[in-house]
């Protein structure tokens, strides 16, 4: 074999990297180690002229609104919808709020399950649905959210000016909404059962199901918020007196947009956030002053204790009484004598256990 040539490195042929500039790498001009270094140089010292020319300003309204939808982009599950309704339902006039009944959002899906019927509509009954003009009904099903309304259903129904009918808002209608009219016909014949009303079975299910063409979602995420939205809209519009002459009265395609539902979304998330650190502060206090007390207990625990109240109505028969005043004096409540922290509740024999755990999903935002 000939000897084989030796070859002065400085001298050896570099191609340009593709991050060179075009005009040399499309001659593919071999150059050596010092000229390619001289250019790459080149590249970091010399003047940029890009800064000079003029661009127009990204828009604000195009993050604002990246940054708003980022905190609805979770379907609500059942905890953290009673939790914003817990909140809207506190922002809402007074004068309004009188002429309507809410329910649970769970007691339709648990009506569905044989083993639940009994209970639910004895909760129900507690309700008193029949001294009200109006009841919510938040309905979850399949993992859709809807809101049923039942209205007038206190008064005859034969009426003409107050007409007993049932409002079905679904924010999903290719869906067919109208799937669960069995079951919303049967849980409104059991209740009337259950109340000893005087109407018979033909005269109930001849009560008008009314699906208005409300607006519609844009994914399939927003379903809860839409259902907080329309009771946020129908307690504060509803008419006093409901006249199915005048249907669908503002229930329309045009009722609102989906930027409506957003910026909602937000002023209620921001509200729940505000709660939340309100209470936090509250701690803050208590712990550094040793324990700031009202008449006795503390003000977090207090305010934990009646969050947890709906959940426990009654127990062994007896009503929770809890309230105004010294919670350590609440019944089923003990505190320490020297402390005043509660340290035990006696919730024996309540509710089953599916039920009572909910009490501790509606309270997630609490702490």
């Amino acid at each position: 074999m000939g000897k084989k040539k030796q070859v002065d490195d400085s001298i050896i042929p570099i191609d340009i990297a593709p991050s060179d500039p075009g005009y040399l790498r499309a001659s593919r001009k071999k150059i050596t180690k010092q000229e390619a270094q001289r250019l790459r140089s080149l590249k970091l010292t010399a003047p940029c002229f890009l800064d000079n020319i003029p661009c127009r300003a990204r828009s604000k309204r195009r993050v604002t609104r990246k940054k708003s939808t980022s905190k609805l982009k979770n379907k609500l599950d059942s905890g953290s919808f009673e939790c914003y309704l817990e909140t809207l339902w506190s922002r809402l006039p007074a004068d309004k709020r009188d002429l309507f009944t809410r329910l649970d959002c769970q007691w339709f899906a648990w009506y569905r399950k044989a083993s639940y019927r009994e209970k639910v509509l004895s909760w129900v009954k507690r309700k008193e649905i029949f001294s009200t003009k109006y009841v919510l009904i938040p309905i979850v099903c399949w993992g859709h959210w809807s809101l049923l309304i039942f209205c007038h259903f206190g008064e005859s129904l034969q009426s003409k000016t107050r007409t007993p009918c049932i409002l079905l808002l679904d924010s999903l209608q290719m869906s067919d909404p109208l799937r669960l009219e069995a079951d919303i016909r049967r849980f409104m014949f059991d209740i009337y059962k259950a109340e000893g009303r005087p109407e018979n079975k033909r005269m109930i299910y001849q009560v008008p199901l009314l699906v208005p063409k409300v607006p519609q979602q844009r994914n399939g995420k927003e379903c809860g918020n839409f259902v907080l939205y329309f009771i946020n809209l129908f307690v504060k519009s509803a008419p006093e007196n409901f006249n199915i002459n005048d249907y669908p009265y503002f229930m329309k395609n045009d009722w609102f947009n989906a930027e409506a539902v957003e910026r909602f979304c937000e002023r209620l998330h921001f509200g729940i956030e505000m709660e939340y650190w309100k209470l936090v502060w509250v701690f803050v206090v208590a712990f550094l002053f040793g324990g700031y007390q009202s008449e006795g207990c503390w003000e977090i625990e207090k305010a934990a204790l009646l969050q947890l109240k709906p959940f426990f109505p009654r127990v062994k028969g007896e009503g929770i009484s809890w309230g105004k005043g010294n919670c350590c004096r609440w019944n089923r409540v003990e505190c320490s004598t020297s402390t005043g922290r509660v340290t035990q509740l006696f919730l024996e024999d309540s509710y089953d256990k599916d039920v009572v755990s909910l009490g501790s999903e509606a309270c997630k935002l609490l702490y």
